[in-house]
């Protein structure tokens, strides 16, 4: 009985509990100024969150720096093309959304809103919106009447500046006849001059061409001759190589056949040597006298053979090196002979070669030489033509000029009207251009107002939530000292297990 009685007079509604919440009628949040947020009767607090969210959500979309942040990212999410001046626009509104006042009134707003048993009274002073909206509608106007002055300013410079066209193409034209006809006669002096010049040119190419002519058969000529020299050069060369071959072969055929000789007196020595020997052995073994003057007469006699052999063998040793001597002399003199033949060969190609590119280029020569003479024949045609066209050109060019002049005098009076009326339109847009730079700065400073006040009245409901808080804990104290009350009166009452109230 005692806890039915003080538990509904302690029962208070909090943000978490949703069994002790009464669901009461709740309308759709729009954010408008002073409209009072019920989300505080959501059963759940995800309920109440998605609740303070969309509330202050719609209240943001409305105020000023918000509203500028979202119409810049929109221009640069919808561009054909994301550039550079849209996106340094869209960081600008960022920044200064992100570092103002209005932003910390709608997250503090979500915050506290989401954690009060109360309703959350949207942020609003009516006066300072007021005054906002008025600066902000001041300066578009003055930046449209801004913009359509601008409008008007170009196309009145557009206006000037296709008149001063017309202007200056007929003042160039007329200067342009002008000169036209002063042309042509100087041109007719000028081609009676350039047409002397090319009969000259003329004749130089004829000239050149004859020279060409010249110098390319006498390169023909030369060629031939060189080919002549060249093919004398190698044929030298080869008679050279193959008769130091045969001199050669004769020479090594010579140093053999001596060698052979040589052998065969040393042979022949040996025998005398040994003959002389034996006969001296048997001369010394003899102890008859006669005997020994018959061996005495050997001795000499094989002696004198032996002297023979000796002298035939040193002569056939210097026969042979007096042949191997010539045949060096023959290679070397030779080699030498031939080396410089060889050079000549070689001189005798490179200077074939020579004549055959001196032929070609005196061939291109004589093809230039006649394409210039070409040339200048076909230039002394057209400079005696344009001679003649530069006359009639002039007479041309007088009428002309004069019908030129009296449209350049028409036009320069348009021209002046037109720039008169530019004139008077770029002072327009000047001045209302700054008169819209200032309504923007009015225009700043009201947001800025508007925002100080919007703060004071976030901070007022601030303040008012914390008195309905001091309130609240009264009444629960109150509630807590009646119930202390009736239950002391129950125990009073109570004595030996009996009621005696």
């Amino acid at each position: 009985l005692l806890l039915a009685v003080a538990l509904p007079a302690l029962a208070l509604p909090t943000p978490l509990d949703g069994a002790s919440v009464v669901l009461l009628s709740v309308h759709e949040v729009t954010g408008q100024p002073n409209e009072a947020l019920d989300c505080h009767q959501k059963q759940n607090w995800q309920d109440k969150l998605a609740c303070c969210k969309a509330g202050l959500e719609a209240w943001r979309n409305r105020q000023a720096l918000y509203k500028d942040y979202d119409e810049a990212e929109t221009e640069k999410m919808v561009a054909p093309e994301e550039t550079e001046s849209l996106i340094a626009a869209a960081e600008t509104a960022k920044g200064k959304w992100e570092q103002s006042g209005t932003k910390r009134i709608f997250v503090e707003g979500v915050r506290q809103c989401t954690n009060s048993p109360n309703a959350y009274q949207l942020p609003a002073n009516a006066k300072a919106t007021a005054a906002r909206e008025h600066a902000e509608h001041e300066a578009n106007q003055k930046q449209q009447s801004a913009k359509a002055a601008g409008d008007a300013a170009e196309a009145a410079i557009t206006k000037q500046g296709e008149a001063m066209a017309d202007y200056v193409k007929v003042a160039n034209g007329i200067d342009a006849e002008n000169a036209k006809s002063n042309a042509a006669e100087a041109e007719a002096e000028k081609a009676s001059i350039t047409k002397a010049q090319a009969d000259e040119e003329v004749q130089l190419s004829q000239q050149n061409a004859r020279d060409a002519d010249q110098e390319a058969a006498d390169a023909v000529a030369g060629f031939e001759q060189s080919q002549k020299q060249n093919e004398m050069a190698q044929k030298a060369l080869a008679d050279a190589q193959a008769e130091f071959e045969k001199q050669r072969e004769d020479m090594d055929q010579k140093v053999e056949e001596l060698k052979t000789k040589q052998q065969d007196s040393l042979d022949a020595k040996k025998e005398a040597d040994d003959a002389a020997q034996s006969a001296q052995d048997d001369y010394d073994s003899k102890t008859d006298e006669t005997e020994k003057a018959t061996a005495l007469a050997n001795v000499e006699a094989a002696k004198a053979e032996q002297e023979a052999k000796s002298e035939a063998a040193e002569e056939a040793a210097g026969d042979l090196e007096a042949q191997e001597a010539a045949r060096e002399k023959l290679v070397a003199d030779s080699q030498s002979a031939i080396g410089q033949m060889e050079v000549e060969a070689k001189t005798a190609v490179q200077d074939e070669k020579m004549a055959g590119a001196l032929q070609t280029e005196k061939a291109s020569a004589k093809e230039a030489a006649d394409q210039q003479l070409a040339a200048a024949e076909a230039k002394q045609h057209e400079k005696a033509e344009a001679a003649q066209a530069a006359k009639a050109d002039q007479a041309s060019a007088q009428g002309d000029l004069e019908k030129a002049d009296a449209e350049k005098t028409e036009l320069k009076r348009k021209a002046d009207a037109a720039a008169a009326e530019a004139q008077e339109a770029s002072n327009m847009q000047n001045v209302l251009e700054q008169e819209a730079a200032e309504k923007q700065h009015a225009a700043q400073l009201a947001i800025k107002e508007e925002e100080q006040a919007l703060s004071q009245s976030a901070q007022a409901s601030r303040d008012a939530e914390a008195v309905k808080w001091d309130e609240q804990y009264d009444v629960i104290k109150q509630k807590v000292a009646t119930v202390n009350d009736m239950y002391n009166k129950f125990i009073n009452c109570v004595k030996d297990s009996k009621w005696e109230c």
